[in-house]
C-alpha cells in the first residue's frame, strides 16, 4: 500500500489524531513492521501540519522525522544478508524522499524564521544520519553541508549558539575521516568542539575528573598525544554540555586519530 492510499483510508476514520498515528507506528516498529511504521510516522507529520501552523508543529514534524530515522536504523540492523541491499535501496529511493517532504513542511510554516530554520536543520540532521545507515556517504555529505548553509545563511556568526551546528560539523568530520580527508576531518572536529563550547541550548555539568592524570600521561607522548590532550582540555574543562556529548566527541576524535596514525596513541612508561 502506498502512502497516499494509506493516508486516504486513515483520513476517513473519525477521531484519528497525529498522536494516535505515532502510537500505532511505534507498535508496528516494535513488531518489526518497519516500512509500515515509517509510512505512519510520515502521515502523522501531515496530520500535525493540518492541525495547526505554529512553532510546536515544526518540532512535532521534526520528531516524526527522528522516529523515521530510528526506524531506519532498526530496519538495516535487523535485515538479513538477502534483504539488506534491497532495504537500503528502499530507504534511499523512497523513505529519504518522505523525510525531505517533512523538511519542506517545516519550511512552509508561517512561523518565526529562526525557529523554523532550527527545526528544519534538525530534520536535515535526521536525513543525513539515515544516509549514514545505508552507507551513502556522498549524499550524507551533501545533506550536512546543506544544513550548515541553512544555519549560516540565517544566523551567521550566531550559528555557534545552536548545538545542531556542532553536530553537523562533527558528522562532517566523520565523513571526511571515512573518505581519507584527514586534514579536513581535524578542521571539522575542531569546529565542532568550538561550537559545543559556546552553544546555548546544551545543559549539563563540566567534567573535570582525571584531567591531571590525563595531562601527565599525555606529556609523555608524541605530537598526536599533544593534539588529543588539547582536544581533551577543551572538551572536559570548558564545554558546558552533557556527559554524553563530552564522551561522544572525545572518543570519536580518539578513534579518528588512532585510525589516522595506525599506531598506538599512548606508550606508558
Amino acid at each position: 500500500m502506498t502512502k497516499q492510499q494509506l493516508s486516504r483510508s486513515i483520513t476517513g476514520q473519525p477521531g484519528i489524531t497525529a498522536e494516535n498515528l505515532k502510537e500505532k507506528a511505534t507498535k508496528f516498529r516494535i513488531d518489526g513492521e518497519y516500512l509500515e511504521a515509517m509510512l505512519l510516522f510520515s502521515i502523522a507529520a501531515d496530520f500535525y501540519v493540518k492541525k495547526n501552523s505554529d512553532s510546536a508543529v515544526a518540532k512535532s514534524v521534526m520528531m516524526c522525522a527522528w522516529e523515521i530515522q530510528e526506524t531506519i536504523e532498526l530496519l538495516i540492523k535487523n535485515s538479513d544478508s538477502s534483504s539488506k541491499s534491497r532495504n537500503k535501496e528502499i530507504v534511499r529511493d523512497h523513505v529519504i524522499s518522505l523525510m525531505r517532504d517533512m523538511t519542506q513542511q517545516i519550511r512552509d510554516l508561517q512561523i518565526n524564521e529562526g525557529i523554523r530554520c532550527e527545526w528544519e536543520v534538525w530534520c536535515l540532521f535526521n536525513i543525513e544520519v539515515s544516509q549514514c545507515y545505508i552507507g551513502d556517504l556522498e549524499s550524507r555529505e551533501t545533506t550536512i553541508k546543506l544544513g550548515l548553509e541553512r544555519m549560516e545563511t540565517k544566523f551567521g556568526n550566531e550559528s555557534s549558539k545552536y548545538q545542531i551546528y556542532g553536530h553537523l560539523f562533527h558528522n562532517l568530520a566523520v565523513v571526511c575521516g571515512e573518505t581519507s580527508r584527514f586534514k579536513e576531518a581535524v578542521e571539522y572536529y575542531t569546529r565542532a568542539i568550538e561550537v559545543f563550547k559556546t552553544s546555548k541550548d546544551l545543559r549539563g555539568r563540566t567534567r573535570k575528573s582525571d584531567c591531571n592524570k590525563w595531562e601527565k600521561f599525555a606529556n609523555q607522548q608524541n605530537k598526536v598525544a599533544k593534539v588529543i590532550k588539547f582536544a581533551w582540555n577543551i572538551i572536559i574543562k570548558k564545554i558546558p554540555t552533557t556527559f554524553f556529548m563530552q564522551i561522544h566527541c572525545v572518543f570519536d576524535f580518539l578513534d579518528f586519530m588512532r585510525n589516522r596514525c595506525k599506531r598506538p596513541l599512548f606508550v606508558q612508561t
